[in-house]
């Protein structure tokens, strides 16, 4: 159907290619906003399937919804450019050890309960940040998360002064990947108190190549399925991971309390929360300014990214804040 302002919403369908020559994509969304892509799915009588499923180009911030969609018989399941989404409960499975599940360029948004399996990479990211929460990444060829160019995804829980918020975090990392579950050269993810599951069987935790600005990646409270972690399996060439204090698996902060953000359609995203008390960090400004732009006060928003930006410019915080003034901007 097609509203006021312009809105479609593409829900329940299936997209069939009974031809033995690959079809280009289930959805293509070029400069739009209000577009749902909902409860789909894709059957093939033939021998040939799509080249991808769902497409979002140079669309603003927070335009397009896709949920609860069935993607296969697909190289790239759902692919983003400059398009900064919200990409929750679709299983998306690939033909064999090739393409990428997830693709990301120039785009953040929220990625989260999804199932991503039988890629050559589930998820890949060039310049995009977006918050990674509760997705299992299953089965990829080569690497589940691959990492270039300033990105630096959120997998970890958000504290303010008084009260974490699940924004990102506890990921399931899994499978046989040929080169490691999380690869990144010059960026890493913030998965500092994450609370992901990587269990790769042998191969790199992560592998990363630093040239310049970073050393480190923070990476404690994870779970990495040896006890204790291999430490040879943290390969990253001019810098090194602090793997202390391990997850065991199970145990997650409880939660007391949740949040409701609108999506659009009459959906919104809960964001589980619990209450710490009164105990100021650097997240703080982060936090609220992530609050300011659920609610659309864009403006206030972007002045307290901006903050994280200049107070807190060696923060993990600062080129997420960043990149999320883009997004207030373009909302705005």
């Amino acid at each position: 159907p097609f509203g006021s302002p312009g809105a479609v919403e593409i829900s329940d369908c299936i997209f069939k290619n009974s031809t033995s020559t690959e079809l280009l994509n289930y959805v293509y969304v070029n400069n739009s906003y209000n577009v749902l892509v909902n409860g789909c799915n894709a059957v093939k009588t033939g021998s040939a399937g799509f080249t991808a499923g769902i497409i979002a180009e140079y669309c603003p911030a927070g335009g397009v919804v896709i949920c609860d969609n069935n993607i296969n018989y697909v190289n790239t399941g759902i692919s983003l450019l400059q398009s900064s989404e919200y990409i929750a409960r679709n299983v998306i499975t690939g033909y064999s050890n090739t393409g990428t599940g997830i693709y990301l360029d120039n785009s953040n948004g929220t990625i989260e309960y999804n199932t991503v399996n039988n890629f050559q990479k589930s998820i890949y990211g060039s310049y995009s940040s977006p918050y990674l929460l509760k997705n299992s990444l299953i089965d990829a060829y080569i690497t589940n998360i691959d990492l270039v160019n300033s990105s630096m995804p959120v997998m970890k829980p958000v504290i303010s002064s008084s009260t974490l918020r699940w924004l990102g975090g506890n990921n399931n990392i899994t499978g046989y990947p040929t080169n490691s579950g999380i690869r990144f050269a010059d960026c890493y993810p913030l998965i500092d108190s994450g609370y992901n599951k990587i269990i790769v069987n042998g191969s790199d935790y992560l592998n990363g190549n630093f040239t310049f600005l970073y050393t480190e990646v923070p990476a404690r409270i994870n779970y990495w399925y040896d006890n204790p972690p291999n430490s040879s399996l943290f390969d990253i060439s001019g810098g090194y991971a602090d793997y202390s204090n391990p997850f065991n698996g199970t145990s997650l902060p409880a939660t007391d309390g949740s949040e409701l953000n609108s999506i659009g359609w009459g959906l919104y995203d809960t964001v589980f929360t619990k209450t710490l008390g009164d105990n100021p960090t650097p997240e703080d400004l982060f936090t609220q300014a992530y609050t300011e732009e659920m609610s659309g006060n864009y403006t206030d928003a972007i002045t307290h990214y901006k903050e994280v930006v200049s107070s807190y410019k060696t923060s993990q915080y600062a080129p997420v804040a960043l990149a999320r003034i883009f997004n207030c901007l373009e909302k705005s």
